[in-house]
């Protein structure tokens, strides 16, 4: 009996492994997307809007929504600091403070935007938000193909893993 019910705990600790995994994938694309949709609202905002950054956050911030949308508001809430701190620092402060869910290559991707708003011409501008939103299209379209994979990836290996583990418990 005791064995059966390690083995039983075991199973069902694979599969809260299994679904915290796959949540985490899910947040992550989730994430990536939230933030492709900032950039093209971005993109829009400044060809549109000859504002102050502070203004133009105001207005992201209400269009976007999760990981995006806090970004934005902790970049808002940081502006009181530009002069004391370059305003790519506070990109990246704020980018960083909601990273959990974010790997290396994204967090990369959007850094770039930090080191040219607010600092040089217009036109420059909007050439770093489009390269980089062009960037974090292929990143999403590269995260949609190879998801499913890896999903089933991990499917296999955990269950194939726990049973194998229960198997020699019995």
């Amino acid at each position: 009996m005791m064995k059966l019910t390690g083995f039983v705990l075991l199973q069902l600790s694979a599969l809260m492994f299994l679904r915290r995994r796959l949540a985490a994938e899910k947040r992550r694309a989730e994430n990536a997307a939230s933030f492709r949709n900032m950039l093209e609202h971005l993109l829009g905002l400044l060809e549109r809007e000859s504002a102050p950054m502070p203004e133009l956050l105001q207005l992201l911030q209400k269009r976007v929504h999760g990981a995006a949308a806090r970004f934005a508001s902790a970049l808002l809430d940081s502006m009181d600091m530009l002069g004391v701190h370059s305003f790519q620092e506070l990109w990246r402060r704020a980018l960083y403070a909601g990273s959990e869910d974010m790997d290396q290559e994204l967090l990369r991707i959007l850094e770039e935007p930090g080191t040219v708003l607010g600092r040089y011409e217009l036109s420059r501008q909007l050439d770093a938000v489009g390269l980089c939103l062009d960037e974090l299209r292929r990143y999403c379209e590269k995260q949609q193909r190879e998801q499913p994979q890896k999903a089933r990836l991990t499917v296999g290996l955990t269950l194939s893993v726990s049973l194998m583990a229960g198997i020699l418990l019995l």
